[in-house]
């Protein structure tokens, strides 16, 4: 059975495009919204204008999303990156900690060579 595949969450720099591309839109939602009411106005029929509307919020509501996530995004960001920051401490630990266990080796062969040539020189 294949694992299931994880979906790719996007990083805080693609959300803070898609709210830029979201925002850039709202203009022509807005005027479209605007030619609906008069429209609306002329004909007495607000159907046009409620889509318009209906967009308008749509269109709010997609960015408010977005800022949610954004906020997500970026706390997901610093835990990544101070789960990162203990891996590294981890492997400099273990490292040192190697060196180190090296060096007590080394060091107990010398005071073994030292107590050596003190008994034959006794």
């Amino acid at each position: 059975m294949a694992a299931p595949v994880r979906k790719q969450q996007p990083s805080p720099a693609e959300i803070l495009d898609l709210i830029a591309a979201r925002k850039a839109e709202l203009p022509g939602l807005l005027s479209r919204q605007n030619e609906a009411a008069e429209q609306s106005i002329v004909s007495g029929d607000d159907a046009g204008y409620q889509a318009a509307v209906a967009a308008v919020a749509a269109q709010h509501r997609e960015i408010e999303r977005l800022q949610s996530a954004l906020v997500g995004a970026n706390a997901r960001s610093r835990e990544m990156a101070e789960a990162q920051q203990r891996a590294a401490a981890a492997a400099v630990r273990e490292r040192v900690g190697k060196i180190l266990d090296q060096r007590v080796a080394t060091v107990a062969k010398i005071e073994a060579a030292i107590t050596e040539s003190r008994k034959r020189l006794a």
